[in-house]
């Protein structure tokens, strides 16, 4: 154990160790009793031989000590386990998904109530949160969230539901830790076509290669919002309006009327992609702009800040938990025979002899395997360390009181 370094490794070899504690210790004795005897008994008799200066009290301060130590461990550990089996990571650095993870499950803690069963995929209101930890744009002012509740979606959340839509490769209707990493790697590390694809294909709601004139409108309104920020205003609405002339110019209809009027205007990825490169404004919000606004970096006061609520609720929800316990045990527990503090609300029952007797029990069994074991063995080395557990063993069958009647 001292030679692990992995929580994994560490957890394996106890498990392993108590798997194996009904193995027989002696399984070629000739003896029945040393037979009998697992190995048990022998974890009982080096737990009581070797610390027996370990008590409640003792094990209940260090679990309060390192109460908080513990539960960011376990968190860690989690953490650690759900990035290793993420099946691709794309161009996002260690420290990168290592973010993109905390926001993930951050945005999921604190969407969730506390009466409902935690889920480790997102809906959109979720990843509407999970948006806005990333990316200043995705954050809705209060003028804009009323105009929300009071009139219709905004181009700001109407394209957020069809980035949803988008990462969700599987038509779900919830993300997953790895759709969010694999569609912000595409929307984010990918070049200005590939990058400038994603746009397009988010805003083609009929998926027939191609945007129609009110899609063409709401790429505008899109682009409105997501440059909403920028200071040049009036050159960012110049470019926009730019793009709405030079797609209607682009357009080829598909279908004509008898006056020769178009119908159905249709622009196409190719057509879609030579406007924006034509606007030295719009190329440079796609290929720097956008992917740049993405922010993957934690401040140190951040990085603990989000295991506070969870730690709290763990401690919370241990200590209601212990409650009920102690409640139940309270209620069908004897009559206790003696307080052990005048400060202690719940009685404890005094189960002092019944203990001694049962760990006498178990060295005296103990003895006796040891006792017939060396019977069989004709080594040195084993008579010797014979006699001297023998001897420990007298010992605490004496500290505690033992009479061979009793056995």
């Amino acid at each position: 154990l001292m030679e692990a370094e992995d929580d994994g490794l560490f957890i394996a070899i106890l498990k392993k160790y108590f798997a194996n504690l009904d193995a027989p210790l002696y399984p070629n004795s000739s003896n029945p009793k040393a037979r009998n005897l697992t190995k048990f008994n022998e974890l009982m008799l080096v737990a009581f031989r070797e610390f027996s200066m370990i008590t409640n009290d003792t094990v209940e301060d260090q679990r309060r000590t390192h109460q908080l130590k513990v539960v960011a461990g376990i968190e860690s550990f989690s953490k650690r386990s759900a990035l290793r089996n993420l099946k691709s990571t794309g161009a996002f650095s260690k420290d990168e998904v290592a973010v993109i993870y905390d926001k993930y499950y951050s945005a999921l803690y604190y969407h969730q109530r506390s009466n409902e069963k935690k889920d480790t995929r997102m809906e959109m209101a979720t990843f509407r949160r999970f948006l806005a930890s990333l990316t200043e744009w995705a954050n809705l002012t209060r003028d804009e969230e009323h105009l929300e509740r009071e009139g219709p979606k905004s181009s700001g959340r109407t394209f957020m539901e069809r980035l949803f839509q988008y990462f969700d490769k599987g038509k779900h209707g919830q993300l997953s830790l790895q759709n969010c990493v694999s569609g912000l790697d595409e929307l984010i590390h990918g070049d200005l076509s590939s990058r400038l694809k994603v746009f397009f294909d988010v805003h083609d709601i009929e998926h027939d290669g191609s945007l129609s004139k009110d899609e063409i409108v709401q790429v505008s309104e899109t682009l409105l919002f997501l440059m909403r920020g920028d200071d040049d205003q009036d050159d960012i609405l110049a470019s926009i309006s730019g793009f709405i002339n030079g797609a209607f110019q682009f357009s080829q209809s598909n279908e004509q009327k008898a006056d020769g009027t178009n119908e159905h205007f249709n622009l196409s990825f190719a057509s879609f992609s030579e406007i924006i490169h034509g606007d030295d404004k719009l190329r440079t919000f796609f290929e720097r702009d956008f992917p740049e606004s993405f922010n993957f970096s934690e401040r140190p006061v951040d990085r603990q800040k989000h295991l506070g609520r969870e730690i709290f609720d763990d401690l919370r929800n241990d200590g209601t938990r212990f409650a009920q316990v102690g409640t139940a045990q309270t209620s069908t527990a004897p009559r206790p025979t003696r307080r052990s503090s005048s400060s202690q609300s719940v009685p404890t029952v005094e189960a002092e002899p019944m203990s001694k007797k049962a760990h006498a029990r178990s060295a005296e069994a103990y003895r006796d395997a040891v006792t017939a074991s060396g019977a069989v063995e004709d080594t040195d080395d084993l008579e010797e360390d014979e006699g001297d557990v023998l001897e420990e063993v007298n010992q605490l069958l004496n500290e505690f009181g033992h009479d061979e009647e009793d056995v």
